[in-house]
């Protein structure tokens, strides 16, 4: 083999060997995980199943789930919140108005994204969003209402749930590059908001 035969190929396998695994899988982790979610017979909707999947499982799934699913899993997780005597009377008034707020027409108003009942619901939701803030620590608050489920396994799409404004955001949490941009809901406050990967 000639000297430069033999530069090229040591520079192609260097090339070849150099590039990240992302470029050369067949699908990305967050495809894999809507694939998986797409694929189930029945989607986990119960509280005790959901909180099993890990982060990115659970994203795939909620994404997938109803309306009335999603807000089912939102009163639960406020009744279990309520069931602890860590509160101040001030905090726990607050979580029963945030699992009173999470109902089937709420919830399928701030997925429209248009329209007076958005309008009504999204204002509510904003102001709920800002008394949160201010009443709880951030590590609470981020666990009560930022994340569904309780506290798991961190999985593959932690990158992917990611939003600038958004508490996890803006305290430094799951801060970084998007892997991937979901299009629907599963990120910020009550999972009612979507990805933009600009953390």
């Amino acid at each position: 083999m000639k000297l430069g035969q033999t530069s090229a190929t040591v520079l192609l396998m260097v090339l070849f060997f150099n590039i990240p695994a992302f470029a050369i899988e067949p699908e990305s982790s967050c495809q894999a995980l809507q694939n998986w979610a797409a694929g189930l017979e029945k989607l986990p909707a119960d509280y005790a199943s959901y909180s099993e999947l890990n982060d990115g499982q659970r994203l795939a799934v909620y994404q997938r789930l109803s309306s009335a699913e999603r807000a089912h899993l939102w009163q639960e997780q406020m009744r279990e919140a309520l069931r602890s005597s860590a509160w101040e009377p001030a905090q726990r008034t607050l979580i029963d108005e945030v699992g009173r707020f999470v109902t089937t027409e709420s919830v399928a108003a701030l997925r429209a994204g248009e329209g007076p009942a958005f309008e009504l619901a999204h204002r509510e939701f904003r102001s709920l969003e800002d008394r949160v803030k201010a009443a709880f620590p951030v590590e609470d608050a981020r666990r009560l209402f930022f994340q569904l489920g309780r506290a798991g396994e961190v999985g593959a799409l932690r990158l992917c749930n990611c939003n600038r404004d958004s508490l996890p955001c803006s305290t430094g949490f799951a801060c970084g590059p998007a892997v991937c941009m979901p299009t629907e809901q599963g990120c910020g406050f009550l999972a009612q908001e979507a990805c933009d990967g600009r953390c």
